[in-house]
């Protein structure tokens, strides 16, 4: 039996007097309740401590989940950016082309550009060589509209005779 640490010899009950047996029985009792509160007390640390575990299980739990959903979220997104990345080359095509008839259009347009300009030169040209005209002959034509108009005046007076 121990008993604060020592070591106690076993003797017959029959030859220890009642009050060291009663002493002996009351230090023993003491040692176990407090073995017992010892014990609570490590339950109830052990409880404690548990019931935090259990929480961060749930917590650890929550947050699995959650990120389970956000990888099934971005699963779902990756197919439909596959399925419109599977789009994409069909799309380039087309717009390949378009861009194609586009410039083709477009050359078209700057030849046709370049002919109209290279007309309206031309035709400058010839207003201004027509305007040169005009201005060293204005002088002669407006002598020629004054003969006329004299003339019609020597028409028209010898009619009248």
């Amino acid at each position: 039996m121990l008993m604060e640490g020592k070591i106690m010899a076993t003797v017959p009950t029959e030859e220890m007097p009642d009050k060291i047996r009663l002493a002996k029985l009351w230090n023993a009792y003491e040692m176990q309740e407090k073995e017992l509160e010892k014990a609570k007390e490590r339950i109830k640390e052990l409880e404690k401590a548990l019931e935090e575990r259990d929480a961060l299980i749930q917590t650890l739990k929550e947050t699995l989940d959650a990120r389970d959903d956000k990888i099934r979220e971005l699963e779902v997104k990756l197919a439909q950016v596959e399925k419109e990345h599977a789009k994409c080359p069909e799309r380039i095509s087309a717009l390949e082309k378009e861009v194609k008839t586009e410039r083709e259009r477009f050359a078209k347009l700057y030849a046709l550009a370049e002919e109209l300009e290279a007309d309206i030169k031309k035709a400058r040209k010839e207003i201004e060589a027509r305007d040169k005209w005009f201005k060293e002959n204005i002088d002669v034509l407006r002598r020629f509209a004054k003969a006329l108009e004299e003339r019609l005046k020597i028409i028209e007076g010898e009619e009248k005779v």
